[in-house]
């Protein structure tokens, strides 16, 4: 299970997946025989996960068409995760998927996928796993870790399937689950889905009621999150502050050391995501409720109202995107700076320069330290000039440069 870090946007966190468990208690044969898969079990509870790896082979090689063979392969996949080789770990839950594709697991493979593409940042990948998990899956746990998966993914600013829209219907679809838990999670992921689509009022009932009843701290830590960032969001900074100030409002994320513990420590991860949002940092970023912005690492300094990013910048507002590796942002006069492979993109151009000075009160970009611009790109009729320093309208096409060459 990955700990918390700023970034992924969401996220999310509950993108984040985490292996579905030890082994259960399983016996190949009926006699006193010791096989392979009963040694790579013995291993893998143990934590020796290279040893089970390698017994779990040795048994796919010997009885490849046995159900302890599809077995192995998927608890190989699963130690992998233990490991952190991800990439390997696709590979071999897509073994497992080719080798016994009616397998009555299989929507639990689909999820561990998803979970080892999210790990790797595969969102796209990831999204189309867990949507595998909900299809053959419907009723079971692994649907209610899929679609609350899935709604994480929806919701990230920094993700390609970003769809606050379908998180919402993902997250009510996660919350008919008889399990009250993962049922909880579900609601602070809707509550947080409302908020992105802009129903407010609707986000802080579902919050308000999850940060009373919900059956873990986590959870209860991740609703207050979310009522936070909704009085945020009605300018009410003052209660806001006041959730926040509350004793244990924000403690350091719980470790999950089993499945049962995986949706207190995804969804706390996820409201923690959110705490600069809380601090009316990103959720009104500028004032914008839809401006998103996202980092590695960011941190706010509430008396000059300055937001600083770094490590994998991004910055959304409306047909604007802005790439960098450092940036900040004044919330008081509107304006963002960006240094380093900044890049600006919009519908018909995309501007590259060392420096970017953003002005949302004038919509003027200032670039400088080698600029390039491109307008219709990867149109036949594409444009390309470079120069010193630029002044792009973000209102239109204007441009006007000094130093072109």
């Amino acid at each position: 299970m990955r700990t918390f870090k700023l970034a992924l946007g969401l996220a999310a966190l509950l993108c984040l997946g985490a292996s579905l468990g030890a082994p259960e208690t399983l016996t190949a044969t009926s006699g006193s025989d010791i096989t392979h898969f009963d040694l790579g079990n013995r291993d893998f509870v143990r934590g020796d996960y290279l040893a089970a790896i390698a017994e779990y082979r040795q048994e796919v090689a010997q009885t490849p068409a046995s159900p302890w063979a599809t077995e192995a392969r998927f608890l190989i996949g699963e130690a992998l995760v233990k490991l952190g080789r991800y990439q390997e770990a696709v590979a071999a839950y897509r073994d497992v998927l080719a080798a016994a594709p009616q397998w009555d697991r299989r929507g639990e493979v689909w999820y561990a996928l998803g979970a080892a593409h999210a790990a790797l940042l595969q969102w796209a990948e990831a999204a189309a796993a867990y949507r595998e998990a909900t299809a053959v899956e419907t009723t079971s746990d692994t649907a209610a870790l899929a679609n609350l998966a899935l709604g994480g993914l929806y919701l990230d600013a920094t993700s390609p399937v970003y769809s606050p829209q379908q998180a919402v219907t993902r997250f009510r679809v996660a919350a008919v689950t008889a399990d009250p838990q993962a049922a909880a999670a579900a609601r602070v992921g809707l509550a947080q889905a409302f908020l992105a689509v802009g129903r407010v009022s609707d986000a802080m009932l579902e919050a308000s009621a999850m940060a009373e009843h919900a059956p873990t701290p986590g959870l209860r830590q991740a609703a207050r999150m979310v009522l936070a960032s909704a009085y945020t969001a009605r300018r009410e900074f003052d209660r806001a502050a006041a959730l926040l100030a509350e004793p244990g409002a924000l403690q350091p994320a719980p470790q999950a050391s089993n499945r049962s513990q995986v949706l207190d420590v995804q969804s706390f991860n996820q409201a923690a995501n959110m705490q600069l949002r809380q601090q009316g940092a990103l959720l009104n970023l500028l004032g914008a409720p839809t401006m998103r912005a996202s980092a590695r690492q960011m941190s706010f300094d509430e008396k000059t109202g300055r937001l600083s990013l770094s490590q994998e910048v991004r910055i959304v507002r409306g047909p604007v995107v802005i790439t960098a590796d450092r940036g900040t942002a004044d919330l008081a006069r509107e304006q963002v700076s960006c240094e380093g492979n900044v890049r600006l993109e919009t519908e018909r151009v995309v501007l590259t320069a060392d420096r970017a000075d953003v002005d949302y009160r004038t919509g003027e970009a200032h670039l400088s330290g080698r600029v390039r611009l491109v307008k219709n790109p990867g149109a036949p009729n594409e444009q390309v000039s470079v120069t010193e320093a630029l002044t792009y309208s973000l209102g239109g096409e204007a441009a006007r440069a000094s130093g072109g060459k």
